[in-house]
């Protein structure tokens, strides 16, 4: 039988996406490995096996963390609807970034290379 590891850390969000505001509400409906399930894997360039094995869920480096990850991104309803919902707000925050950078302003600019690595591939323009 595999050992699962305990995850002792506290998650540890991209700052694009730590200062949110709706991402405490998202985080609050899952439990701690959960959410540090979702941390890794926003961290990590949306590397489910990797985000599986920081957060507990499998101990090894093959088809057990990739098996774990695919299975909580696709089929835990909780995990599911979190990463929508923040795929969605950082599509919405990139779209307003590249209006704002349209306009001139450099701020856009900047959050747009700090949004486009996170977004899901069939969401990047």
């Amino acid at each position: 039988m595999t050992e699962i590891a305990t995850p002792l850390a506290d998650p540890v969000l991209p700052p694009v996406l730590a200062e949110l505001l709706p991402i405490n509400g998202i985080l609050s409906a899952l439990n701690p490995r959960q959410r540090i399930f979702i941390a890794s894997y926003y961290s990590n360039g949306r590397n489910a096996a990797q985000a599986a094995r920081d957060a507990g869920y499998a101990s090894d480096g093959g088809s057990l963390a990739k098996n774990s990850g695919y299975a909580l991104l696709h089929r835990r309803p909780k995990i599911t609807a979190a990463v929508q919902r923040i795929d969605r707000i950082l599509a919405h925050r990139f779209q307003n970034a590249f209006a704002r950078s349209m306009d001139g302003d450099p701020h856009g600019s900047a959050v747009m290379s700090e949004v486009y690595p996170l977004l899901p591939k069939d969401m990047r323009p």
